[in-house]
């Protein structure tokens, strides 16, 4: 695309310090670039960041860096955030940071996040399917069921919700978690009836 396209389209393209032509797209202010050198510890991170001024900043760091933890700890926390920007049901929140993590234990960082096909109600399909493999809670088959469903894409997932079988058992969990609310939102509330009393 050339650099009158991407005018056109965002209107926000600026030619920065060095020369380079940066397009920040219809609302941006920065864009930011992160590239990794070399192998192992001794492994390099630059941090290019353009800004829409025209400014270039650059952040390179590596293990021997002061604040390498920490910044190795907010990577790791805004990684695990992203994946559950569809999320909503604590169910399905918490699915996803345990998808992700299990993601960066074994080495996968840029592989695609559970969050970004995840839909409405994905715990209850997980269990309904669970239930019906008779996979035992935290189960290895059960793990694995839910790492499989967490990388079907939505269309796919909404397909296995409309199945009359599943939606059986999602109907059940669904009503399982309603009662339990209830129960546990009347066991919170101490009601006196002394004034019914005769």
């Amino acid at each position: 695309m050339s650099n009158n396209k991407a005018a056109e389209k965002s209107n926000n393209v600026v030619t920065m310090k060095d020369g380079r032509q940066v397009d920040f797209g219809v609302r941006g202010k920065l864009k930011k670039n992160i590239e990794i050198v070399g192998e192992g510890v001794s492994r390099l991170i630059k941090l290019t960041i353009d800004v829409v001024n025209g400014d270039t900043h650059v952040l390179e760091f590596n293990a021997d860096h002061p604040l390498f933890f920490e910044l190795a700890a907010h990577g790791a926390s805004q990684k695990i955030t992203d994946s559950v920007t569809k999320a909503e049901d604590g169910d399905d929140i918490s699915i996803c940071v345990a998808n992700q993590i299990e993601k960066l234990n074994n080495g996968n960082w840029s592989q695609r996040s559970s969050g970004d096909s995840l839909i409405r109600g994905f715990a209850d399909l997980y269990e309904a399917i669970r239930r019906i493999k008779g996979y035992e809670v935290d189960s290895v088959e059960a793990l694995k069921l839910r790492r499989v469903l967490a990388e079907k894409p939505e269309a796919e997932l909404k397909n296995y919700k409309s199945n009359p079988n599943i939606k059986v058992f999602i109907a059940q969990i669904q009503s399982e978690k309603a009662l339990a609310k209830a129960a546990k939102s009347s066991s919170s509330q101490e009601t006196d009836f002394s004034e019914f009393d005769l």
